[in-house]
């Protein structure tokens, strides 16, 4: 919501879009359900959907990696880009899927991305060692976080022949993608802002069975006239999740 970083704030139909602070989280973790482990929950869940409805329809691309429809964890997923939204993303696909690897340019990303449960890898390892999982399949999902065609053009090469695509990451930028390539592997895609009303309470529970690995995961907590410079060391990948207290907290 434009704004919502101000002192003060108008919510219209607010009983409708609020939530009450969850009891038994800690505030600074409360953070989260606002937006980035609903997010993070959304992009691995709508990835399980699509790739299990396959099986169900008997699909050419046979579902997920494991017998039955819906159960239990299944399946081969990777996650590109491990910011904080990332970091959701990865710990809401260990409740999905059987094995889940990750891959970021920041070297300090990748460490996180292995405490979050993540086979943490550079690119080019990550290519060797999928294939060698999936015996050269592919991944059945991938996870785009990072909003850049580049994130998203290596999300189409991790992934196997009727995989799945799912993306949170906001691109701006026109996408020059290989049509061949689409049309070869048959990849299925799905892009969009997530509903936190509608993933706000598995997405919770996620938080609730994960909270000694989230504690922490707000690493800054500055003023509200230091914000420019946090952004734009955000921006340059420098720090994490940082989070903002008006007039001392």
């Amino acid at each position: 919501m434009p704004g919502a970083q101000a002192e003060y704030l108008r919510i219209a139909m607010a009983d409708a879009s609020l939530f009450p602070m969850p009891g038994g989280i800690k505030k600074e973790l409360g953070l989260m359900m606002c937006d980035i482990l609903p997010t993070g929950y959304s992009v691995a869940m709508n990835a399980w959907r699509l790739a299990d409805e396959d099986r169900e329809r008997g699909g050419g691309g046979g579902g997920l990696a494991g017998e039955g429809k819906g159960e239990g964890k299944k399946g081969i997923c990777v996650v590109v880009g491990c910011g904080p939204v990332g970091l959701c993303a990865i710990t809401s696909a260990k409740t999905m899927f059987e094995k889940v690897f990750a891959t970021d340019l920041a070297p300090h990303r990748l460490v996180a991305a292995e405490k979050h449960g993540a086979i943490a890898l550079p690119k080019a390892e990550l290519l060797v060692a999928v294939s060698e999982t999936t015996n050269g399949r592919g991944a059945d999902a991938v996870l785009e976080l990072v909003g850049h065609e580049a994130a998203l053009l290596t999300a189409i090469e991790l992934a196997r022949p009727y995989g799945v695509i799912s993306v949170g990451g906001v691109h701006h930028a026109p996408l020059s993608l290989n049509g061949g390539t689409l049309y070869d592997k048959n990849l299925r895609f799905q892009f969009g802002r997530c509903s936190v009303r509608s993933f706000f309470d598995p997405a919770l529970q996620v938080l609730r069975a994960n909270q000694e690995l989230f504690d922490g995961f707000v690493e800054h907590v500055v003023e509200w006239d230091q914000a420019e410079e946090y952004y734009a060391l955000f921006e340059r990948n420098k720090v994490g999740k940082t989070a903002f207290m008006a007039y001392g907290g």
